[in-house]
């Protein structure tokens, strides 16, 4: 029996399975036979006789590519998460309302800003991840971002951005600083990447109880979830 390795996730659009694989930071498109044969590995049950011919091969590919490992358990079931659509944006707010900038969240975010450099510029894409992912174990007692309180800290973010990021940084830059930013100050909030097809795009943004935190609704609605972190 085989599963997605740790570094890998998935999902459907269409017929076509999409494969991020963390560890190499690539986007990995199957056509529609590759998706069956990746269905027939992900479901086989080694009790119920053998793969066909071109799905071992398919799979010998993939354990190459550190994307599929074999495994014992019995309940081996694609990486993939629930298609929950976001509901609402704080940007509304945040482009309506004024913002007075605490001192303390001034220092936060330049924190943020310092950590998250050195990670983009000296960690690969996997080790952000991984980081991202100690910050939540970090703050077992955080709180969900539907607060006012939480609401001004990221309308203060969004107020700063400006004067420290140029066009040309990626939304997983921008991401990544506003999860840590975040997680310092003590709130929940989960860093969501999401794929399309016709043509291929990717995408993430920020996000706590269904509500976006970066980016406006209507950007992100078109894509599918294929990792949260």
């Amino acid at each position: 029996m085989f599963e997605l390795a740790q570094n890998a996730c998935s999902c459907e659009i269409g017929g076509t399975t999409i494969i991020l694989d963390v560890s190499a930071d690539k986007f990995i498109q199957t056509n529609q036979r590759q998706s069956q044969w990746l269905d027939e590995i992900l479901t086989h049950d080694d009790r119920n006789g053998a793969l066909s011919d071109s799905a071992t091969q398919f799979a010998e590919r993939l354990i190459a590519r550190g994307i599929l490992v074999r495994t014992t358990s019995t309940t081996n079931m694609p990486n993939r998460i629930r298609q929950e659509a976001p509901t609402a944006s704080i940007m509304v707010r945040a482009a309506a309302e004024p913002t007075h900038i605490e001192l303390r969240l001034l220092v936060t975010f330049c924190r943020a800003l310092i950590e998250c450099w050195a990670l983009e510029h000296f960690e690969s894409f996997e080790d952000q991840v991984r980081a991202a992912k100690k910050w939540s174990l970090r703050n077992p007692k955080s709180k969900p971002c539907n607060s006012e309180e939480a609401y001004s800290a990221i309308h203060a973010f969004h107020a700063l951005t400006p004067y420290f990021f140029s066009l040309e940084d990626a939304c997983r830059f921008r991401s990544l600083v506003l999860l840590r930013y975040i997680s310092l100050l003590r709130y929940d909030a989960s860093w969501v990447f999401g794929v399309q097809l016709s043509p291929f795009r990717a995408h993430c943004w920020v996000e706590s109880q269904r509500v976006v935190l970066n980016d406006e609704l209507e950007n992100i609605l078109g894509f599918h979830r294929i990792m949260l972190v």
